[in-house]
């Protein structure tokens, strides 16, 4: 779920079951310069079905695991890469019968989860299913995974992170 962003070779095997989409996001990702993309989003790559690739740019404070913020996509991967800070990610498969907070938007691809599928949040106790991603890192999130970010480890820091979306 975590990898590097200076050691990761997008064409290594390790990402073969990824769709093209993610794998070109990762390149982009590899060539990037950080500190000349704007917030906010930018398209990348689009063809007749609309938006391949694209990624948004945000910055932030990171804030408290009872603010988490628990989303799942049908449409895209989300590939996210901290830049400046660090901050806890996490996932869990989707189930159906997991609590809906908001149903699914086909617009903005976005369905949000109720805290309580994700008790490690919740309850703010250590879990395999939530790591700590630092300036360099990366988390991909695939469409089953309903994830959550943003959240401070310790106390509330200056985050700044570039998502790609990745079309499937």
């Amino acid at each position: 779920m975590k990898y590097n962003l200076a050691q990761l070779d997008p064409d290594s095997d390790v990402f073969s079951a990824y769709p093209e989409s993610v794998r070109d996001g990762l390149k982009f990702l590899k060539q990037a310069d950080f500190s000349a993309l704007s917030n906010g989003i930018t398209k990348i790559e689009t063809d007749d079905a609309g938006d391949r690739l694209y990624i948004n740019v945000l910055e932030y404070e990171s804030h408290s695991p009872r603010e988490a913020v628990i989303e799942k996509h049908e449409k895209y991967v989300d590939i996210h890469c901290v830049v400046i800070g660090r901050e806890y990610m996490g996932a869990v498969k989707y189930t159906p019968t997991l609590a809906v907070k908001t149903p699914y938007n086909a617009e903005g691809d976005c369905e949000l989860f109720e805290l309580e599928t994700m008790p490690f949040f919740a309850e703010d106790v250590d879990s395999p299913n939530k790591v700590i991603v630092n300036a360099g890192e990366l988390a991909i999130f695939a469409p089953d995974d309903l994830h959550a970010s943003m959240i401070y480890v310790d106390q509330p820091e200056h985050v700044r992170k570039v998502i790609v979306k990745c079309r499937v």
